[in-house]
């Protein structure tokens, strides 16, 4: 209480004080108007007139700065909307003093007097306010040094955050220059600060004009575009940052608060994925989706985009306990329910459990995301890659198709293309079977293929990223080595649009975009984090690991792409099955993997995948 009462006091003194003052300039600019109405030789009537008419005219102004909420503002953030109250008092002040003062005669005060002291009241009550304004808060900015900022971009972007710098100098920004690769552009002028050149002159004009900091203004820039950029930046060894993509600025609203470090996402495709909302509302609302792999990373992220469409019943398989615990702490944290959504702890090679847990179920659309992915794991442990990629997906089919289940989406990889590994072997043999096997039973069997995803766990940038925080060396097997890249989220959009389409039997490939050169994600991803390569930290090149390619492909030679009803998402014109690939051939591969026989496993995997490069494995 005693402190509320001190705060009522010290409100109320502030206010007094800021009242005497505006009594004094209102007294002041009134005597001024008559001055200067007079040439400074005021006459002995006129200043009689001035007298009599002092105290009227001070009380009427007073009376509608008050009525004006005037003094409810704060001098240190006066705006133009305290301006345009004191505007308002003002303005009615002139008017009710010229009908009262001259019109209606009480007491003869010229109208170019009236009008001069309206002007004063104005400039000197306004005017004290933006001094205090710029003593007390833009003076002490303006003697701080302030980053020599320059802006890539001179588009709709780039122009609102000149506006916002330029009108803030809190911000700490000074923009020195832009650059764009618009001829039409150069050497204009945005709100002061002109156009200095193209993106290729960046490092020129960082050394020339001493640039502290590069913002990239440039939000609807494609990823070939924004990497070249990118590599110009790193160029000039000035800090540098980015405005957020089209995902992040969904409400196209651009701010200097926004403003953020460039992450290696910005180097992918930043087109937002657009998705048949209406479609997969249709087909995941009210139904039992069963995802298995759910606590890995494309399976979590599938588990918390088909959580958004409301299907009657989420499963969420897995034999990670701790993830799968994390993953349903996570989608029901917000809900505080349990209702719709299942966690089952399960192996997908145990087969009766599997029957078990569908039967009891009953789901009706089965994403297969469970899988080994580790190319150099599985060429050591080739049994594994078969038990689980081959024979899991078997009976994860064989268990949904006993479960009267509708849809089977296998997810599946690039390295199932012309395989050279144990990995990509086995998810050749699951897209084989989801092939033969559609037309078998009521359940529809499709394959998503796609090549790596952005941050997925044991992926290659988070390696790159814990190797720089362990100061290094980055470790690339070859500076020719590329990889396709796509982000979760984009990639699992895509994943459910396509399982949506298949009538049966497809094979659908997302387009991955242009492969990128894993030495140059390196090389960013060390400048990203304000290294430098060569004098922080060092890339080290290790050569190939077993069952490694320094290229991989999304097609097969004998596969025509055709496109479906979404641009990214594409499908196999011809879909051909190894003769070799039967149950006979199936049974030996499982027999040769629970007896750990490497060679009979690649042996078989040879038969199966003929022209595969593990022919020669075997021969050797």
């Amino acid at each position: 209480m005693g402190r509320k009462i001190i705060t009522f006091i010290d409100m109320k003194l502030r206010n007094t004080s800021k009242i005497a003052l505006d009594v004094l300039l209102i007294a002041a600019s009134y005597y001024a108007a008559y001055l200067l109405r007079f040439d400074g030789d005021i006459p002995q009537w006129y200043k009689n007139v001035f007298i009599n008419s002092l105290p009227f005219v001070v009380v009427v102004y007073l009376a509608l700065l008050l009525t004006f909420g005037v003094y409810r503002g704060v001098y240190r953030y006066s705006s133009i909307r305290d301006l345009g109250a004191i505007f308002f008092a003002d303005t009615t002040g002139f008017l009710l003093l010229l009908f009262i003062l001259f019109e209606a005669q009480i007491m003869l005060v010229p109208r170019s007097v009236l009008f001069i002291f309206w002007l004063l009241v104005l400039v000197c009550i306004g005017g004290v306010r933006f001094v205090h304004r710029a003593v007390t808060v833009y003076l002490p900015m303006l003697r701080k040094a302030r980053k020599k900022l320059l802006i890539v971009g001179a588009g709709n972007a780039g122009e609102m955050v000149i506006r916002q710098i330029t009108g803030d100098p809190t911000l700490g920004y000074k923009p020195v220059g832009i650059v764009d690769d618009s001829s039409k552009l150069q050497n204009s002028m945005i709100h002061g600060v002109s156009v200095i050149g193209r993106i290729g002159d960046i490092e020129n004009i960082v050394r020339q004009r001493e640039v502290d900091e590069i913002l990239i203004a440039t939000p609807s820039a494609t990823a070939p575009q924004m990497r070249r950029i990118v590599h110009f930046c790193e160029k000039s060894g000035a800090r540098f940052k980015t405005l957020p993509g089209p995902r992040e600025l969904m409400n196209g609203q651009v701010s200097v608060n926004k403003i953020r470090d460039v992450r290696i996402e910005d180097l992918l495709e930043r087109t937002p994925v657009d998705a048949d909302c209406h479609q997969l509302k249709s087909s995941f609302f009210n139904r039992a989706v069963l995802v298995t792999g759910a606590a890995g990373s494309i399976g979590s992220e599938l588990c918390r985009q088909l959580k958004e469409f409301k299907p009657r019943k989420l499963i969420m398989l897995d034999r990670a306990e701790s993830d799968l615990y994390d993953l349903a702490h996570e989608l029901t944290a917000d809900s505080g329910s349990h209702s719709n959504i299942k966690c089952v702890l399960a192996d997908i090679t145990q087969k009766s459990k599997l029957e078990h847990i569908f039967l009891q179920e009953r789901p009706d659309i089965i994403f297969h995301a469970a899988a080994y992915k580790h190319v150099p794991f599985m060429e050591e442990h080739p049994e594994e890659a078969v038990l689980n990629n081959v024979m899991g997906t078997i009976n994860v089919s064989e268990a949904a198709a006993k479960a009267k289940a509708s849809r089977f989406v296998l997810i599946s990889t690039d390295k199932a293309v012309n395989p050279s590994s144990v990995m990509g072997a086995t998810k050749r043999l699951a897209e084989y079977y989801c092939v033969s096997r559609n037309g078998s039973t009521g359940l529809v069997h499709c394959a998503v293929r796609f090549g790596n995803v952005l941050a997925s766990k044991g992926s290659v940038i988070p390696l790159f990223q814990q190797q720089i925080a362990n100061g290094g060396p980055v470790t690339v097997t070859s500076k020719k080595i590329t990889r396709y890249f796509m982000t979760i989220p984009e990639a699992v959009t895509l994943v459910m649009q396509a399982g949506c389409m298949g009538s049966g039997g497809e094979i659908f490939i997302l387009d991955m975009g242009e492969p990128l050169n894993v030495y140059d994600m390196a090389r960013h991803l060390i400048s990203l984090s304000g290294l430098e390569l060569g004098k922080d930290i060092e890339i080290k090149v290790i050569g190939l690991r077993p069952g490694e390619k320094l290229y991989e492909e999304l097609w097969h030679s004998d596969e025509r792409p055709i496109p479906t009803g979404h641009p990214k998402i594409l499908k196999s014109s011809h879909i051909s099955v190894s003769h070799n690939f039967n149950e006979h051939t199936l049974g030996e591969l499982k027999i040769a993997a629970r007896c750990n026989d490497r060679h009979g496993i690649l042996y078989w995997l040879s038969e199966m995948i003929p022209n595969s490069s593990l022919k020669q494995l075997v021969d050797n």
